[in-house]
C-alpha cells in the first residue's frame, strides 16, 4: 500500500512540476492590452484628474521579458498622452500589465486638429495588426521594437493606426490605417533596421 501511494505521490508532484513549467513557458496574455482596451483604461484614469480629457497620441511600449509581443494585437505595456482641449493641461501616463504605473501632469498643450475623438477609434489593433500581416506580409520587428508596435495619432485630419513590424526585406516598417474606415493610408519604411 505504501508503495502504491509513494508512485502516486510521485506522479502527482511530476505532474505538478511538468505543468508549472509549461505554464511557465507559455505567453502572459491575461495582462496585456488591445489599444482600444488601454485607450479606454487610460481616459478612466485621466478623466478623474479632469473629466473633459482628450486623447492626443498614444502607442505601445516594448516588453522585454514575457509576453506576446503584440502578435495578437496586443501589448503588456502602453504610453498615453490627454489633453485638456483650449488649456495648458495635460497628462502623460504609463500603463503596465493593466495598471497606471506613471501620471505625470504638465502646463502643455495640443491643436484641437490634433485630439483623437473615441468615436474615429473604431477599430482595433488586432483587426488591424490581421489585416496588415495579411496585405502587406508584415512581421514581428527583432532588436529594436521587439514584435509588432501600436500608434494612435491625428496625421492630415484622420484619426490613425500605426502597426510597426518588419517588411520582407527586413526591414522596420510602419504601415498607417485610417482607425474608423481600416483605408490603407501609407507605408513607410524606417531608417532603423
Amino acid at each position: 500500500m505504501k508503495k502504491i501511494l509513494l508512485s502516486v505521490l510521485v506522479a502527482l508532484i511530476s505532474t505538478f512540476h511538468s505543468y508549472t513549467i509549461f505554464a511557465q513557458s507559455q505567453p502572459q496574455t491575461d495582462t496585456e492590452l488591445t489599444l482600444k482596451e488601454a485607450y479606454q483604461l487610460g481616459l478612466s484614469i485621466a478623466k478623474k484628474w479632469d473629466s473633459r480629457v482628450t486623447l492626443g497620441q498614444m502607442g505601445s511600449i516594448d516588453d522585454n521579458k514575457i509576453g506576446s509581443k503584440g502578435a495578437d494585437g496586443k501589448r503588456r505595456k502602453w504610453g498615453l498622452m490627454f489633453f485638456v482641449p483650449g488649456e495648458r493641461k495635460s497628462v502623460a501616463m504609463y500603463i503596465h500589465d493593466k495598471k497606471n504605473t506613471v501620471f505625470v501632469t504638465s502646463k502643455s498643450t495640443i491643436k484641437s486638429d490634433f485630439l483623437i475623438s473615441s468615436r474615429d477609434v473604431v477599430l482595433d489593433s488586432p483587426a488591424i495588426l490581421q489585416m496588415v500581416k495579411s496585405k502587406f506580409n508584415l512581421k514581428p520587428g527583432k532588436n529594436w521594437a521587439v514584435g509588432y508596435h501600436f500608434l494612435l495619432y491625428r496625421w492630415n485630419g484622420k484619426t490613425v493606426m500605426g502597426v510597426l513590424g518588419l517588411d520582407n526585406e527586413g526591414k522596420m516598417t510602419n504601415i498607417f490605417v485610417d482607425a474608423k474606415t481600416g483605408e490603407f493610408l501609407q507605408f513607410l519604411p524606417e531608417s532603423r533596421g
